[in-house]
């Protein structure tokens, strides 16, 4: 994995790497054993799909990953903003104006 954003970023642009690559060096670190309690809810299947679209690498964000705590509304995705009692609550119906 590269140092930073930046540099991940550089080389995705400059071609020496792609955006599925860099997305499956993420999810490979997401699913490692230093990570096995820090995501209760994943979206790696969305981030694959989103990396394989065709001429992605020019776009300014292509390649890098984001986690987003649960106190902000992903659409399809519980906001539990870390509780317990919440995990159950039914999905957001939308994106929060803040992702």
């Amino acid at each position: 994995m590269l140092a930073d954003l930046v540099s991940t970023r550089s080389h995705v642009a400059a071609g020496n790497s792609s955006a599925r690559d860099e997305i499956e060096r993420c999810i490979a670190a997401a699913e490692g054993p230093t990570c096995a309690h820090v995501f209760r809810q994943t979206s790696f299947d969305q981030a694959r799909a989103a990396a394989a679209v065709p001429g992605v690498e020019r776009l300014p964000l292509a390649g890098l990953a984001v986690s987003v705590k649960d106190l902000f509304d992903i659409q399809g995705m519980t906001t539990a903003a870390g509780s317990t009692v919440l995990r159950e609550a039914p999905p957001a119906p939308a994106d929060s104006p803040a992702v």
